[in-house]
C-alpha cells in the first residue's frame, strides 16, 4: 500500500534482461495461480485486490484457501518521507476499510453477501 506501484514487486523483462515493476494483472495472476494450487490455507491480501479477485473474480467460490485482508493498518504505512517531526511520532491505528467493504464490496452488507469477500 505504501510503495504504490512498487508494492507488486520488481521482475526481470525478458525481452531486455532489465528490472521493472511488475503489473498489477501479473501479481494478481500470480495469486490467482496459488489460489488455483491449493497449498496454502490463507491467501493474504490488501482490501483492494481482495474485491477484485473475491468479489468480482470469485477465484475462492470453489477454493479451500480462506480470502482475508488485514484490517488494523497503522498510519506508519503513509511513508510521508521527512515532513515535519514523522519520524518521531508514534504510529496510529487506523482502518483504510470496513469490514462490511471487505467482505461485500460496499457498505452494509446482507447477511448472504457476508461470504462474498475476504475474512478480516
Amino acid at each position: 500500500m505504501a510503495f504504490g506501484i512498487a508494492a507488486p514487486g520488481r521482475r526481470r523483462n525478458p525481452s531486455n534482461g532489465e528490472t521493472e515493476y511488475r503489473p498489477l494483472a501479473e501479481f494478481h495472476g500470480t495469486i490467482c495461480e496459488i489460489v488455483d494450487q491449493g497449498l496454502v490455507d490463507i491467501m493474504l491480501m490488501s482490501v483492494n485486490t481482495s474485491a477484485r479477485l473475491s468479489i468480482e473474480k470469485r477465484i475462492f467460490e470453489k477454493s479451500l484457501v480462506t480470502p482475508a485482508i488485514r484490517a488494523n493498518d497503522t498510519t506508519d504505512i503513509w511513508l510521508a518521507g521527512g515532513v515535519g517531526a514523522y519520524g518521531s511520532q508514534p504510529s496510529l491505528p487506523f482502518r483504510s476499510a470496513t469490514i462490511d467493504q471487505a467482505m461485500c464490496g460496499h457498505v452494509n452488507c446482507a447477511p448472504e453477501e457476508r461470504r462474498t469477500g475476504a475474512d478480516p
